[in-house]
């Protein structure tokens, strides 16, 4: 995704206030007990992100359009880190009327 730094860095901050402020602090404490989990058991973060979109997206621009979400999943420490050594990311996309973002993580097994 091409962008001066510092819009990518705001976008990315009102993600993480987004996030942040969507979550109970049960959920909060919950996902950063598996991340620790994980990183013992040495095991993928399985993450599954739907974007509904008034047009769909190819499939490059698709995966850009989520790297500012994981990267302040990242920064809020829910996960360790947003490469694929660490989570196994599933994207898909709709089509709707209203855009909108579904962010699920997994628990360990």
């Amino acid at each position: 995704m091409r962008m001066h730094y510092r819009e990518r860095t705001d976008l990315r901050r009102g993600w993480e206030s987004d996030i942040f402020h969507l979550l109970t602090n049960k959920d909060k404490r919950c996902l950063k007990a598996w991340r620790d989990l994980r990183e013992g058991l040495d095991q993928k973060t399985p993450i599954r992100i739907h974007i509904l979109h008034k047009r769909e997206f190819d499939p490059d621009n698709l995966f850009s359009a989520v790297k500012i979400p994981l990267d302040a999943l990242a920064n809020l420490g829910f996960i360790r880190d947003d490469s694929h050594r660490f989570i196994a990311l599933e994207v898909t996309q709709e089509k709707s009327v209203e855009n909108q973002t579904v962010i699920e993580i997994e628990g360990p097994q």
